[in-house]
């Protein structure tokens, strides 16, 4: 079975620090049953100019660190670390394999991220008012009555909701856009509608 190597050179999320690389390596050749095919890590901060210094690092740990394994135990057939914010702004992260992530659904990763490949939007939700109603200065909105207008205002409802795959979690802090304006959610998010908050 191959396999591929984790290793945290800085992310610190999950992989094996590469001061353990050799020793994981040949522990994995001594199996007989695993075949180390890849060593990987990956880039916190790739996406933004003040992360440079520290990409930088580790895509020298990283450097090294194959370097050390390949002089133990010969080649390693696939080596990556390139997120979306390495393939747009750090090339020599490439290696043999890229793992873009956000980039792939037509996003940068950061405002700051430079627009080296122009992405294409890969996907929208969109959907329309379907209902627009005015509630007086304290009248409450949505289950559990957790919004209640300081003023009069202008509530429309969306026909969408967390059925429908919108997070609950965006009850009273998410934001929609109508005809180009963020507009605040409302009230909690219901299962098939949610209400927005127009203003006066």
């Amino acid at each position: 079975m191959n396999v591929h190597l984790k290793l945290d050179t800085g992310m610190r999320r999950v992989g094996a620090e590469p001061d353990q690389a050799v020793a994981l390596a040949e522990a994995i050749d001594a199996t007989g049953r695993l075949e180390l095919q890849g060593l990987f890590s990956h880039l916190p901060i790739s996406d933004a100019p003040a992360g440079k210094a520290f990409t930088e690092h580790q895509i020298a740990l990283f450097t090294e660190t194959i370097r050390t394994v390949e002089e133990a135990r010969g080649p390693v057939p696939l080596k990556h670390l390139a997120n979306s914010g390495g393939v747009l702004d750090h090339p020599e992260s490439w290696f043999d394999l890229v793992r873009p992530g956000i980039m792939i659904y037509g996003s940068y990763p950061d405002p700051e991220t430079s627009h080296s490949v122009q992405l294409t939007e890969a996907l929208r939700w969109t959907t329309r008012v379907s209902y627009l109603k005015r509630v007086p200065a304290g009248e409450t909105v949505g289950y559990g009555r957790t919004w209640s207008a300081p003023e009069p205002r202008w509530i429309a409802t969306i026909p969408v909701g967390y059925g429908d795959g919108y997070s609950r979690l965006l009850s009273n802090r998410g934001r929609v856009l109508i005809n180009g304006h963020a507009h605040p959610i409302a009230g909690r998010v219901c299962m098939d509608q949610t209400m927005i908050d127009l203003g006066p």
